[in-house]
């Protein structure tokens, strides 16, 4: 370090041009070295997306999930690190991770290779193959608040087709939309006089309200789930529902439905 130190004093101007070349080939550097916010990276995952309209979590996982995650675990011809699942009422979704330096591409070939042998149950929508891209993330992000009722119709109709028609969009994707909800409000003295409590109209609303499976349909070669659905469409079938309270259920049984109900025992 001295004779560095020593050399350097005693041939300053050495020094000086050393110091002026490697400040030139830094600028130089700085602005022709590529630079991206968010740069290309391939992650060697993806997921089997599958929805299934009013199945329950049980039929989803039985006819769907399972089937599918049985079949991805049978890839052989790329290291697979693991297959993970996760299963909801009407959605399935397998993912697959493979080691790094596997191509997207070549992972999603063998993944449809795989899924080209598997059945999924009538009323389920193809599976589909996502690749998670760090491009696919939102770049801009915009804001829309009015008073007016058809401003989400404007939106969707309008504004979306507008940002999806510009060179280069990849996709827009509209969040926050309002969801129609029904709030039943109870009134406590005609609960009284008809002698409903809270827990009553509860049970009568969640009995009304399910899909449950009811069994397996097979036949030579296939295996249908059946399923018994009884959902609320619309504020009519909220009006016909019946809560017929204690000590009252034959007579109610033998008045047929509805019209047996009381002053206050209609919700």
């Amino acid at each position: 370090m001295a004779r560095i130190t020593r050399f350097s004093l005693d041939h300053a101007w050495i020094t000086l041009i050393l110091s002026l070349v490697l400040s030139i080939a830094g600028i130089v550097a700085f602005f022709e070295l590529n630079q991206e916010l968010i740069p290309s990276i391939d992650f060697p995952a993806a997921t089997v997306v599958t929805i299934w309209p009013g199945a329950s979590t049980d039929e989803v996982t039985r006819g769907v999930t399972q089937p599918i995650e049985d079949a991805l675990e049978q890839i052989d011809e790329l290291d697979i690190k693991n297959v993970s699942s996760r299963t909801s009422d009407n959605f399935s979704a397998v993912t697959v991770n493979a080691e790094f330096g596997t191509s997207p591409e070549k992972l999603r070939e063998e993944i449809q290779k795989q899924l080209a042998d598997v059945d999924v149950p009538a009323g389920a929508e193809d599976p589909e193959v996502l690749l998670f891209d760090i491009s696919d993330l939102p770049v801009v992000t915009m804001s829309v608040s009015s008073d007016d009722p058809k401003l989400e119709a404007q939106v969707q109709d309008v504004v979306v087709p507008e940002l999806e028609a510009i060179d280069g969009v990849a996709d827009v994707t509209v969040r926050g939309e309002r969801d129609d909800k029904l709030i039943v409000w109870l009134d406590p003295e005609r609960m009284a006089a008809a002698g409903v409590t809270l827990d009553m109209i509860q049970g009568v609303l969640a009995a009304n309200n399910l899909s449950i499976p009811a069994g397996t349909l097979v036949s030579p070669g296939h295996a249908i789930p059946l399923q018994v659905t009884n959902l609320i469409g619309s504020e009519d079938d909220l009006r016909e529902l019946v809560i017929v309270p204690p000590g009252m259920a034959g007579l109610a049984a033998g008045m047929g439905g509805a019209g047996a109900a009381m002053p206050g025992a209609m919700v």
